[in-house]
C-alpha cells in the first residue's frame, strides 16, 4: 500500500470514528504528509518499506531542521496512531514504530531565590497589633513551612 494512500484513509477514519478533535485530525495530517514527503525523497512509497532506521532518521531529520520536542512527540504519536490502525487492518504488517523510543521531552531546572530573596523571605513578619494570637499563630505557621521548606531544600 502506497503511504499517502493509507494516510489518507487513516484520516479519514479518524474523522468517522469521532475519536479525536478536528485540531489533532488537523495535525496528524500535516504530519503525516510531511513524512510521506521525507521518505518518497528516499525512496520509500510503500508502507512496507519503512523500517524503524527510517523512522528514526526522519526524526532526526525533523530535530535538526529545528521542530522542537513537544512536536516531535506529536509527529510520533501520529505515526504510532497510523501504524496502529494499518495493524488493525492487517495484523501482519510489520510494526516499526513498535520498539522505537520517543523523543525525551525537555526538561527545564526550576528557578530558584537569590540568597537576598531567601533572606528577606526567611525574616519573621511583624503583623500590626500582633497581641491578637489568631495572627501570631498564623505569623508562625507561615514562618514554620517556610524554614521547613528551606531546610529540606524543596
Amino acid at each position: 500500500m502506497l503511504i499517502e494512500t493509507a494516510i489518507v484513509q487513516f484520516i479519514e477514519t479518524l474523522r468517522q470514528s469521532g475519536r479525536a478533535s478536528p485540531a489533532t485530525i488537523s495535525a496528524y495530517g500535516h504530519d503525516l504528509f510531511a513524512w510521506s514527503r521525507f521518505s518518497q525523497q528516499r525512496g520509500q512509497t510503500e508502507i512496507a518499506q519503512i523500517d524503524r532506521r527510517s523512522l528514526r532518521a526522519y526524526l532526526m531529520a525533523e530535530r535538526s531542521r529545528g521542530v522542537a520536542i513537544r512536536s516531535l512527540r506529536r509527529h510520533f504519536a501520529a505515526l504510532r496512531a497510523l501504524y496502529r490502525h494499518l495493524q488493525h487492518d492487517a495484523p501482519e504488517l510489520r510494526n516499526p514504530v513498535q520498539g522505537l523510543a520517543m523523543p525525551r521531552a525537555e526538561q527545564r531546572l526550576p528557578d530558584w531565590l537569590t540568597v537576598d530573596q531567601a533572606r528577606v523571605l526567611m525574616q519573621p513578619t511583624s503583623t500590626p497589633g500582633a497581641a491578637e494570637d489568631q495572627k501570631d499563630f498564623i505569623r508562625l505557621r507561615d514562618q514554620l513551612i517556610l524554614e521547613l521548606l528551606y531546610s529540606s531544600a524543596l
